[in-house]
C-alpha cells in the first residue's frame, strides 16, 4: 500500500515522503495524472496510509504552487495540469521500472516542501 508521510529533516530537509512498491507507484502515478485533467480549482486526498496522520490534498489550480502545510492536519499540493502530468511520468518510470530508485517532485516555488516519491527503498514501518 502506498504510504505517506512528513519528515521534518530527511535527506537534507523537510520532505513529504510517498514510498512503496511498484505497485503503489503505479496508483500515484494514475491519480496525478487523473489531477491533470480536472477542472481548475478542484480537489482530491491522495490515496494511500498515512503513516502520521495527516491528510495530502491535491488541488488543481492555473499555477503549480508545490507542497505546503494548509493547517495543522493537513497538507496541500497545489499543481497545474502540465505540472501534475509532468510528475504522473516521472513517477510512472519507477513504476514501470520495477526497480529501487526515487524521484523528487518540485515545482520551483519558494518555501515549498520537496516531494520525494521512491519505490523499494523503505520499508512499510518507516516513521518521521
Amino acid at each position: 500500500m502506498l504510504r505517506h508521510a512528513f519528515f521534518s529533516d530527511f535527506k537534507s530537509g523537510p520532505k513529504l515522503h510517498f514510498w512503496g512498491d511498484a505497485a503503489d507507484m503505479c496508483v500515484l502515478a494514475k491519480f496525478l495524472e487523473e489531477i491533470s485533467r480536472q477542472p481548475t480549482d478542484s480537489a482530491i486526498s491522495v490515496p494511500g496510509l498515512s503513516v502520521d496522520n495527516f491528510r495530502v490534498i491535491v488541488r488543481s489550480l492555473r499555477r503549480a504552487a508545490g507542497m505546503s502545510k494548509s493547517n495543522p492536519n493537513a497538507f496541500e499540493w497545489s499543481l497545474d495540469r502540465e505540472t501534475a502530468m509532468d510528475f504522473s511520468e516521472k513517477v510512472s518510470v519507477l513504476g514501470d521500472c520495477k526497480s529501487v530508485g526515487h524521484q523528487y517532485l518540485e515545482c520551483g516555488t519558494p518555501g515549498e516542501i520537496c516531494v520525494m516519491v521512491s519505490c523499494g527503498e523503505y520499508p512499510d514501518n518507516l516513521q518521521p
